[in-house]
């Protein structure tokens, strides 16, 4: 009888252990998946109001290079190889480049668009650079490189290429906070030049 009763409570303690044992190997074997990235966008729009524009424009396009047209943050050591452009690992923007780009210049536009238009002009950009450039391990800036051009009244198509670069924290928290300034100062840029451009096509 004491034997019996030494064997069920053997088998019930195995049949207890077994399957810790068993989560113990398998979380082993089967690793637990990567937290998600985390994910950041450019920030609300600036509080300043955008000089008016003379003349109406539309954002007909914002283009990039196809490794721009992904959710990647990209960083460059040209403290070790400058051919070498990076994303950073478990960071992204919350979409692609050029939606980031387009969301803050058609709020721009919407925002110094004069009150009264019958046509507008179709605006085009093309972002060439946006990206983290460390020159040692503790010092780096970010740059933003874009050309636009839009169609005038009179066929002509102008265009102007522009840059802004500023310095930034060597980290990619340095570079989520800075790639948006950048951003905004080239697209602040833009809209001069279009001012610009437009008060010459009135005289």
């Amino acid at each position: 009888m004491r034997a019996r009763r030494a064997a069920a409570l053997a088998r019930a303690a195995a049949c207890a252990v077994l399957p810790l044992l068993l989560g113990g190997c398998l979380s082993r074997v089967i690793p637990e998946p990567p937290p998600p990235p985390l994910t950041y966008d450019f920030g609300p729009p600036p509080d300043v109001e955008p000089a008016p524009l003379s003349l109406p424009f539309t954002l007909e396009n914002v283009s990039a290079p196809s490794w721009l047209r992904t959710p990647n943050i990209y960083y460059r050591r040209l403290d070790q190889h400058r051919g070498a452009l990076q994303p950073y690992a478990r960071n992204q923007w919350i979409a692609a480049t050029p939606e980031l780009f387009a969301e803050r210049l058609a709020d721009r536009l919407a925002r110094a668009a004069p009150a009264a238009a019958d046509a507008r002009l179709p605006l085009r950009l093309e972002i060439v650079r946006f990206e983290h450039v460390y020159t040692a391990a503790n010092e780096s800036y970010v740059i933003a490189r874009a050309r636009a051009s839009f169609d005038g009244f009179d066929g002509r198509v102008r265009r102007r290429e522009f840059e802004h670069r500023e310095p930034a924290a060597a980290s990619v928290h340095g570079a989520t906070a800075a790639l948006p300034r950048v951003a905004d100062t080239l697209l602040d840029g833009v809209l001069e030049w279009l001012r610009s451009e437009t008060l010459d096509l009135e005289r």
